[in-house]
């Protein structure tokens, strides 16, 4: 599998900047993850700071506060149509493959609207490294990153999609885990913000990870990945779909 995700993307692509964001944002999927036992996949980065956030502990649900834990601080927000859940429900949510523990998801708080409810990450310490497994992925789902208060990047499911080399087309038996670095060629570029936002059901994420990394040959182009140079708001797209269990 791995193998046929980089043939798939072998090519870098770029998107047009926009006036809000400048800093370039280097999504790839090499590393490819870990396999975890009833967890799918988990970060293969080594020497990160949060090394993986996996929603089994009840604490993810507000603020990682045990002083035990690498990944203390990091506070997670959900509005109201967001949750942690495992298993699939039809028409709601699915779990990734081969992950039947906890998940995040993401949906509108309401199936009748196509309105966006986030889910905010704040993290205690700026980082330009952010890691987590997705699958069943749509062209409504959307990832944004912030620096005291700025957009430095933004990209959606179907820009996801593209580069693992599948359609964003909700295909739950297809999972991958992404790594995204924040401007790679800049060592100051960090955010300290992301939000995870769906404007139909759903976007369901797992095993998250932070931290400061560097990517493979991160001083020239970099092959498998998808370079996104801030991009703006894409088209939304309201219509929601069953997901079949």
């Amino acid at each position: 599998m791995q193998k046929f995700i980089l043939k798939h993307i072998a090519a870098t692509a770029v998107f047009g900047l926009t006036a809000a964001s400048a800093s370039a944002v280097v999504v790839t999927v090499d590393p490819p993850g870990t396999p975890l036992t009833n967890q799918g996949l988990v970060s293969s980065v080594s020497g990160l700071a949060c090394a993986n956030i996996s929603f089994n502990d009840s604490s993810a649900l507000q603020t990682f506060a045990n002083p035990n834990s690498q990944c203390e601080g990091i506070k997670y927000t959900p509005n109201s149509g967001a949750a942690f859940v495992s298993g699939s429900v039809g028409g709601q949510h699915a779990s990734p493959p081969n992950d039947t523990s906890v998940f995040l998801t993401v949906s509108p708080n309401d199936p009748n609207k196509s309105g966006a409810t986030p889910v905010t990450i704040e993290l205690p310490a700026n980082a330009n490294y952010f890691g987590f497994y997705a699958a069943s992925l749509d062209p409504y789902n959307f990832i944004e990153f912030f620096d005291k208060g700025s957009s430095v990047g933004k990209y959606s499911g179907t820009d996801l999609a593209s580069l693992a080399g599948v359609a964003a087309n909700g295909n739950q038996g297809v999972g991958f885990y992404f790594n995204v670095y924040l401007n790679p060629k800049d060592l100051l570029a960090r955010f300290d913000t992301v939000v995870l936002t769906s404007t139909a059901y759903a976007f369901e994420t797992d095993n998250h990870s932070f931290g400061i990394a560097t990517p493979p040959d991160a001083n020239v182009p970099v092959p498998g990945a998808l370079a996104l140079l801030g991009i703006g708001a894409l088209g939304m797209f309201g219509a929601s779909r069953r997901r079949a269990v």
